[in-house]
Parts: C-alpha cells; structure tokens; sequence
C-alpha cells in the first residue's frame, strides 16, 4: 500500500508562509519603525523599534534607537545612551552602526581616537558592502592611518566604493592619481 507523505511536506510550507506573513522573519517591528522614523513619528518609532531591540535582539532596531539617542529625536538627547546602543549594534554586526562607530574612533568622539580601531570597524562595515566604509578605507590606506599605508590596497577599496554607488573622484583609481590628487575647492 502507497503511503501519502503529501500532508507532511505541505505543513511546513504553511508553518513558513504563516510566520513570514506575521512579520516574524521580516522583522516586522523594524520594519514599521524605520518607516514611523523616517516620518518623523518619532514615539511610534521608539516603541517598534524598542520591543525590536529587546525581545528580537534585532541589530538594526539598536542602530536607529542609537540615532535617535544621538539626534534627541523623540527621546531626551543622550550620548551615552546613543554609544551603548551603537556598540551594541555593531558588536552585532550591523554594517551602519560599525561604520558610524568606526568615524567616531577615527574623530575621538565621544571615545578615545584609534585610528586602528576605526579601520577594523571599516573593514567589518565594507565586508557587507558599505561603500562609505570602503571609501574610508581607501582613505586609511593612502594616508597609512590605522593601517600601514599601502596605495594598491587603497585603489582597491576606492573601485569597490565606485562600484556600489559611492562617487569616488577619478584620480583616486590609480595609484599615481592617488600620490598627485589634491581636492579641489569647493
């Protein structure tokens, strides 16, 4: 006798597309903060995010929680906080929160300068195609800031960030272009 084995290979296809459709697996919290956010419905924004951040874990929740912290956008103003969240979101592996992060090692602000430390966090944020990491890390190795200069690994970073969007000057696509470039005023 021919068993059906239909029944089984159904259910989790249900389960899937019932879950997906909740917003489980889309981070739908985030999802609906990040727009309440960028219409600057800012207590919607922190209550999505906010639950997003702690029953989801969600990097991402953190990253814009930091930026509301940073900006006072719909909470008190607060550095502090805003750095414990950005930490946190990048220790995560949110590529905007180790970018942003990474420019505050490389200012010193609101923690000490480490110019080495700012390329490691460039380097995580590039890895997952951040094109303005990888435009600081072209700038990091041209300059040997961080890193030991090196302009081939300079002229790499620099196509990368052309090519995901980022507009490099052209003399900064050769290393020769790199050694004479001077800005120009603006």
């Amino acid at each position: 006798m021919k068993s059906d084995h239909s029944a089984y290979i159904q259910w989790p296809v249900v389960l899937f597309l019932s879950i997906l459709l909740s917003g489980c697996l889309t981070g739908g919290n985030v999802v609906e903060g990040k727009r309440a956010y960028y219409r600057g419905e800012y207590a919607s924004a922190y209550s999505l995010l906010q639950v997003a951040a702690d029953e989801e874990n969600n990097p991402e929740a953190l990253w814009y929680l930091s930026r509301m912290y940073a900006d006072g956008d719909g909470v008190p103003k607060d550095e502090a906080k805003a750095l414990e969240l950005l930490q946190r979101s990048a220790e995560m592996g949110c590529h905007r929160a180790q970018y942003d992060l990474g420019i505050q090692y490389l200012f010193g602000k609101g923690v000490p300068r480490d110019d080495a430390k700012a390329a490691s966090l460039f380097q995580a944020s590039a890895a997952q195609g951040n094109e303005y990491a990888m435009a600081f890390l072209g700038i990091l190795y041209a300059t040997g800031t961080g890193v030991e200069k090196n302009l081939t690994v300079a002229v790499n970073h620099f196509r990368q960030a052309k090519e995901n969007g980022y507009n490099v000057p052209q003399e900064l696509l050769t290393e020769e272009g790199i050694a004479d470039y001077r800005p120009k005023a603006q």
